[in-house]
């Protein structure tokens, strides 16, 4: 008996291009939850999600995101994401949030480092169909929420 064909995106090392648009319902979700997206820390002019962002040409990483009002939304590109979560974990005692949306990889040094005990951790579900996509992401992904000095584990079904 031969395994069913999946498509979709790979999670292959260096072999992605890692760049997922966040679906909009997704977004609803996180918006009617932390209130609404202000700045939009990795993003081009095709796939923010707001009007005020960083690109490529912006780099959020060379920025000082303390000064950032309101939630802040990152969908990094997943491949490295400890410099992300790094720069997240320097601000979480800001009056506001800054949200990373990131697999959820427990076990990694980036997660024992930045994460744990520095942010909300919030496992999603159900996994997210990116923008363009027609399966879910193959990896447990997670938004980590860093703000307000918060931190714990909350799973969260954003979708019933």
């Amino acid at each position: 008996m031969n395994a069913p064909t999946v498509s979709g995106p790979t999670t292959k090392r260096h072999r992605s291009s890692g760049i997922y648009r966040t679906p909009r319902e997704f977004l609803d979700a996180i918006e009617a939850r932390f209130g609404p997206i202000r700045k939009d820390l990795a993003a081009s002019a095709e796939n923010r999600v707001c009007d005020e962002y960083f690109d490529e040409h912006r780099n959020a990483l060379s920025h000082d995101w303390r000064a950032l009002h309101g939630t802040a939304w990152c969908n990094p590109p997943f491949d490295p994401i400890a410099p992300w979560l790094k720069k997240a974990a320097t601000v979480r005692s800001r009056s506001g949030w800054t949200l990373v949306l990131a697999p959820a990889s427990v076990s990694t040094e980036w997660f024992a480092s930045y994460a744990h005990g520095q942010a909300l951790v919030i496992p999603i579900r159900p996994r997210l169909v990116f923008m363009g996509e027609t399966d879910p992401f193959p990896r447990d992904l997670a938004i980590y929420a860093y703000g307000f000095n918060v931190s714990g584990f909350e799973p969260w079904r954003w979708k019933p």
